[in-house]
């Protein structure tokens, strides 16, 4: 015994197991939330708009060109009936593309009986298959004028309109008539017909709703083309080619050429040692360029633009004094920012500075500091390279932002990876499988966008030498630690330098974090690269005076960290600036106090209650303090003495004021989490249970029924220990379906089993608006 086909979607959802539900939320998580109530519920969710574009965004050129065969066929359709629009494909190609539609629910019913919903069809391409519209619909348009010029070159008797475009669409639909017509066509028509034969057949024409009046040999090709119906004018400057020609002209091929696979990689293939290689090599680059431009921008302090971001005369300092480009500088900047490492201040003008986060991501190791950056350029929607067009688009503001940046470098990156390991991912090849893999996310735009991406993963360490690295693949899989794949890429680091003559020092390879820290605190970087050279200045020595090492120390340091013998030129160079430093001393204060008793003064430094604050004596009448005003203020009054507080002119004040304290505001990005496994479980049992409910409700059941009659029905249910169906309105004025067990009626609430939360609910009775015995089929 056949059981009926399904007559509807959620007809057809019903008959699915919970494994193919459980693989339709995952595959469109749009229509997951909240769970839907029952599969008539979800049918609907999967049957809008926005849900069907979605879904279709995402499905490869060849399953689309499935659908356009469904679309242009007879309805309900067939694998049958699509294999027999192409060529050089088999039957299993074909069931595979619609195994792929019906998975995302674009397509239902058996391979002879597929439906496409009325959402889908309201969704697809204007030009289905890159075919015209029908005849019918572009001639019906016609003033009665126009449609009598094309019926006199078709030698059709007179008519009006509507009857007029039936005799014409009657005559087109006819191949042989429109192969006799293409056949007397005037030179030139047949390069015409080719541009349109592509996947748009429509063009641009001045005045293509002026068709002449008088057809012969001096007639261009494209007004004959118009003249006898071949060609449509829809508007006085667009014509389309009527689906009947498109159909004639491409023959047994209905749907053209068969797009079963993806183009073929051009790239040549590299050893992932040197993809690996090369990639490490710009890891460690880019975190030393990115760790500069934020010491820049601290002493620099760019302004915010009143229309946002930075201006470019900023940008292009900074670039110059981090001895790059501003390609790199504007990228760096945007990297920055999305990773929480640089915001602009809420002053009344504010600034752009690095953040807290900035200063415990200098202390972490070079391969936490790159995984930091690699993650925030995936998930930033900021394009930083439109900072660089003719657009005058000004770094770090809102107008770098677009919609699914984030999504096409995971794209890139996507492509990068199934190409294989060590294959070259060459602009052409990502762009050619992207156009097949995502055909209705490809752009005018998106080929700038490509390259872009490219440029920046080789720049970052994802891809080396143009192929995608092992921290690209672990940027990519959530499950990986990125900074752990990082780590192994990296050589290992040195602990030894080179002391050259001229006080230069030379690493052979990547240092270790102490060495890192000691050469810098004694030298400056002067080239980076596989070999690193550091100088050794009279201000870096200052500066790791300042740090607090003596001569002594920094020659001990410099003699543990060399394999070579420190010049003697150094030895007199840090006993020179050894012996000069410290002799003009500056020290800080917060805070003075000062009072013309010298009695007084003598009183205070001594204080118990004071000693906490450090007071120094500066002068009698002085004491100086590290503390705050306000804090010396509060400990003054707390002591017992009433202190008056002066600005800087020596004017007293009121109090002490607050000085201006710029806190930076961090925008991260967040990835968006799949749904799990117990989510998914959850869902489809809810939705089981709803449907079930909704099922097994009494067809005789009454909306709106009394509260005496609810009564009862419920009542005969906790003695009888049935489960009910109830239609309840919760406290946001929802109604949905419940499958209750119920266990007792107490207080004018109902106690039970909910099988779709798994747990004892409780329900107002007054909320009850129907209720019946569920009956178990």
């Amino acid at each position: 015994m056949t059981s009926r086909p399904p007559r509807t979607l959620a007809d057809w959802l019903n008959r699915q197991d919970d494994a193919f539900l459980a693989r339709l939320f995952r595959a469109r998580p749009d229509v997951a939330f909240p769970p839907p109530q029952d599969t008539s519920s979800l049918a609907s969710r999967l049957s809008v708009r926005i849900s069907v574009s979605r879904a279709l965004d995402d499905v490869d050129a060849w399953s689309l060109q499935v659908l356009d065969g469904l679309l242009l066929g007879a309805s309900p359709g067939s694998v049958d009936e699509v294999l027999g629009m192409l060529t050089g494909v088999s039957r299993e190609d074909v069931a595979a593309a619609v195994d792929r539609l019906r998975a995302l629910a674009l397509v239902w019913g058996e391979d002879d009986a597929l439906n496409v919903p009325a959402a889908v069809r309201e969704s697809a391409s204007r030009f289905i298959g890159g075919l015209g519209r029908p005849a019918a619909e572009l001639f019906v348009a016609y003033p009665s004028e126009d449609i009598r010029a094309v019926m006199r070159q078709l030698r059709l008797p007179y008519a009006t309109q509507p009857g007029a475009t039936a005799l014409v669409c009657e005559r087109l639909r006819t191949p042989s008539v429109v192969r006799e017509l293409l056949a007397s066509a005037p030179p030139g028509a047949d390069a015409v017909l080719d541009r349109l034969s592509g996947a748009i057949p429509a063009g641009e024409l001045s005045n293509a709703d002026q068709l002449p009046d008088v057809v012969d040999e001096s007639t261009p090709p494209v007004r004959w083309l118009l003249a006898h119906g071949l060609l449509a004018y829809v508007g006085p400057s667009h014509l389309e080619m009527p689906r009947e020609v498109g159909l004639v002209l491409r023959g047994d091929a209905t749907l053209g050429p068969a797009r079963l696979t993806p183009p073929a990689s051009r790239g040549e293939r590299l050893k992932k040692a040197d993809v690996d290689g090369a990639g490490a090599t710009h890891l460690q680059e880019v975190t030393r360029l990115a760790a500069e431009l934020l010491r820049l921008i601290t002493i620099d302090e760019p302004r915010v633009l009143r229309t946002g971001g930075m201006g470019t005369r900023e940008v292009r300092k900074l670039a110059k004094s981090l001895g790059s480009d501003t390609e790199t500088t504007h990228l760096l900047l945007h990297i920055a920012h999305a990773a929480g490492l640089l915001a602009n201040t809420s002053a009344y003008e504010p600034t752009w500075l690095p953040t807290p986060r900035y200063d415990e991501w200098l202390d972490e190791p070079v391969e936490r500091q790159w995984a930091t950056l690699a993650e925030a350029w995936l998930l930033m929607p900021a394009l930083s390279w439109l900072a660089d067009g003719p657009e005058a688009v000004h770094a770090l503001s809102e107008a770098t932002h677009r919609v699914g940046a984030s999504a096409m470098r995971r794209r890139v990156l996507e492509i990068a990876r199934d190409l294989g390991t060590g294959r070259v991912a060459d602009a052409a090849t990502v762009t050619d499988q992207i156009r097949w893999r995502w055909p209705r996310r490809s752009t005018p735009g998106s080929d700038a966008h490509i390259v872009a991406t490219l440029r920046e993963a080789e720049l970052l360490g994802v891809t080396g030498r143009g192929a995608l690295t092992g921290m690209g693949r672990a940027l990519l899989d959530d499950s990986l630690e990125v900074a752990a794949a990082a780590l192994t890429a990296l050589p290992e680091p040195v602990d030894n330098v080179i002391l050259q003559p001229d006080l230069t020092a030379i690493a052979p390879g990547r240092l270790s974090p102490g060495l890192a820290h000691d050469m810098h605190t004694v030298s400056d970087l002067e080239s980076s690269g596989g070999a690193a050279v550091f100088r050794i200045t009279e201000a870096s020595l200052r500066r790791a005076l300042d740090a607090g090492l003596d001569a002594g120390e920094i020659k001990r340091l410099l003699r543990e960290r060399s394999v070579t013998e420190p010049p003697q030129a150094l030895d007199y160079l840090i006993d020179d600036v050894a012996r000069k430093h410290g002799v003009l001393r500056v020290g800080g204060a917060s805070a003075y106090l000062r009072c013309d008793d010298e009695a007084t003064i003598d009183l205070l430094e001594s204080h118990r209650a004071l000693a906490h604050l450090r007071l120094r004596r500066l002068a009698p009448t002085v004491l100086l303090t590290t503390a705050e005003p306000t804090t010396l203020l509060a400990a003054l009054e707390d002591a017992g003495v009433s202190p008056s507080f002066e600005n800087d002119l020596g004017v007293i004040e009121a109090g002490a004021i607050q000085p201006p304290r710029a806190q930076p505001r961090i925008e991260r990005a967040v990835r968006r989490t799949p749904l799990s496994q117990s989510d998914v479980e959850t869902i489809v049992h809810r939705l089981r249970t709803g449907t079930q409910a909704a099922a097994a409700a009494d067809p005789e059941r009454s909306n709106g029924a009394s509260t005496s009659t609810t009564l009862a029905v419920l009542k005969d249910a906790v003695q009888s220990h049935d489960r009910v169906s109830l239609d309840y309105v919760d406290e946001n004025a929802r109604m949905s379906t419940r499958l209750v067990t119920p266990s007792r009626i107490e207080g004018g609430f109902l106690y039970g089993y909910d099988s779709a939360a798994r747990e004892v609910r409780r329900f107002a009775i007054h909320r009850i608006m129907a209720v019946s015995i569920a009956f178990s089929e």
